[in-house]
């Protein structure tokens, strides 16, 4: 077992045969000295030891769940065939194939598999490329529409919060076994089983798992749907945005060789979408036609703060940048409503 990081390299040679090129200057050890990685005891002794097993990180907190349903799923299974209830029989295989593709899925976003050496379509949710895509998505989404919250990430995550739905499915699955379990009879001749339950008995518990199939192949398939989604509008953002803050050469280029003339339209007039991001902003949605109420509401909102305001007129729109306006909001309102007043008189 190796003592420290670089005794794990099994380095044997003489170093002196190296004639001095080992050595670095100081200027370069100055660099190295800057760069450094802080680096706690746990993590030193872990790459020292080559210890570093996904599962000492990551867990699917879906995982034991997965193998209570899966037994209870292929208990039901075999009772349904030895009773000859085909309907049910199919049901509860299909929710066991279900509940694989489910735990495949989330030990893939959960980080329990290892990505390098397996062969993963791109559109498929992985935790380092999910992780990273969903924390794009918060930045955009707020730039975007002014979303202030986490859902952009989590969106490709869902199956990972569904511990109490999995269990009260379980809980109800669990009675279906119960309750197959005991009507079984034997009856005829030759003497063959036989469950007492009735019709609707029988129909419920058939119900009964594919509603837990159902709820988990919807969470499966939203997660894959939202990380797809997401990567289509990241490209789609980096598609238009690439046309902000251009250089002098690049705008030259557009301008006059390759911009079309709707891009050409679009650059030398543009209707800034998202300047009153976080002044108008609620959780989810934009004020996207501010006025003087929801100036007032944004004034009380961000007292004594600078914000950027659109006054519309006609089909034109104005940039009206207000300053610091003080710290009593009740002359802040009159102030605001002035500026408004005045720049209208004025068009």
């Amino acid at each position: 077992m190796s003592n420290s990081v670089f005794d794990r390299l099994g380095y044997d040679f003489d170093s002196i045969n190296f004639e001095g090129s080992e050595q670095l200057s100081d200027e370069a050890l100055n660099t190295l000295e800057t760069r450094k990685t802080t680096l706690a005891t746990w993590q030193y002794d872990q790459v020292a030891r080559g210890d570093t097993a996904r599962t000492n990180y990551f867990r699917n907190p879906t995982a034991n769940l997965y193998i209570t349903l899966r037994n209870t799923a292929n208990s039901i299974n075999i009772l349904a065939q030895n009773l000859s209830l085909s309907n049910i029989a199919t049901q509860a295989n299909n929710f066991i194939l279900e509940l694989d593709r489910f735990k495949s899925h989330t030990d893939n976003i959960s980080g329990v598999l290892e990505m390098t050496g397996r062969r993963i379509s791109p559109d498929t949710p992985q935790y380092e490329t999910a992780i990273s895509t969903a924390e794009q998505m918060v930045t955009l989404l707020y730039s975007a529409d002014g979303v202030a919250n986490t859902v952009g990430a989590l969106g490709s995550f869902t199956s990972l919060f569904i511990n109490a739905q999995l269990t009260a499915n379980n809980t109800i699955l669990a009675a279906d076994l119960t309750s197959l379990n005991t009507s079984q009879v034997l009856t005829g001749l030759p003497l063959t089983l036989q469950s007492t339950l009735g019709g609707v008995a029988l129909e419920a518990i058939n119900s009964h798992i594919a509603i837990a199939n159902t709820m988990i192949a919807a969470r499966r398939n939203h997660d894959w749907n939202f990380y797809q989604k997401s990567r289509a509008i990241s490209s789609d953002m980096g598609k238009v945005t690439q046309f902000n803050s251009m250089g002098k050469m690049r705008t030259e280029l557009i301008q006059y060789k390759l911009g079309t003339d709707a891009l050409l339209a679009n650059l030398q007039a543009p209707v800034i979408h998202n300047s009153n991001t976080g002044v108008f902003a609620s959780s989810t949605t934009i004020d996207t036609t501010p006025n003087a109420d929801s100036i007032r509401a944004a004034t009380l909102a961000k007292s004594n703060t600078a914000f950027t305001n659109y006054y519309a007129s006609g089909s034109s729109i104005q940039e009206v940048v207000i300053p610091d306006i003080g710290t009593a909001v009740g002359t802040q309102i009159d102030i605001v409503t002035n500026y408004i007043n005045s720049v209208t008189q004025n068009t």
